[in-house]
């Protein structure tokens, strides 16, 4: 008797959280032009089970009840979706909108060069080798910075 109701423990538990998780389909489409857009990322946030997009912008992603989808591209604007109930929308039909791309702050600081003392600089660390009348008198050994 107890073989058999562990048994059905191990067996019918796995099966509820199947049962319990549905399948969320539907296709994304541009929002100024209605073509579908294709290498779109979909992600259950909560499963870290993701996707991309089909060249019909077609998708299909398992979910259950509360867990968060998110659907990015570069170029477009992030959208996130909660599920409330897996049997909420039989099919969804999503509209992503261009967003320009933001580049992080560059705060470029620093003097101009001085071409003219930086050459002299150079020229006496490479003294010794510039000196050498012979291409076989060079070695590592003579290189300064080596």
């Amino acid at each position: 008797m107890l073989r058999y109701i562990s048994f059905l423990c191990f067996t019918l538990l796995p099966l509820s959280q199947l049962i319990a998780q549905s399948v969320m389909n539907g296709h994304i489409r541009d929002f100024a032009n209605n073509q579908p857009l294709d290498n779109v990322n979909v992600r259950n946030i909560y499963t870290m089970v993701g996707m991309t997009t089909a060249k019909d912008g077609t998708f299909q992603v398992r979910i259950k009840k509360g867990e968060l989808v998110e659907f990015s591209k570069v170029g477009y604007q992030t959208l996130r979706i909660r599920i409330q109930n897996e049997n909420e929308l039989p099919y969804y039909v999503l509209d992503m909108k261009r967003v320009p791309i933001e580049l992080r702050e560059v705060d470029i600081k620093g003097k101009p060069l001085d071409f003219k003392t930086d050459s002299i600089r150079y020229r006496q660390i490479y003294k010794t080798v510039l000196n050498k009348q012979r291409r076989n008198d060079i070695d590592m050994r003579s290189m300064p910075l080596a």
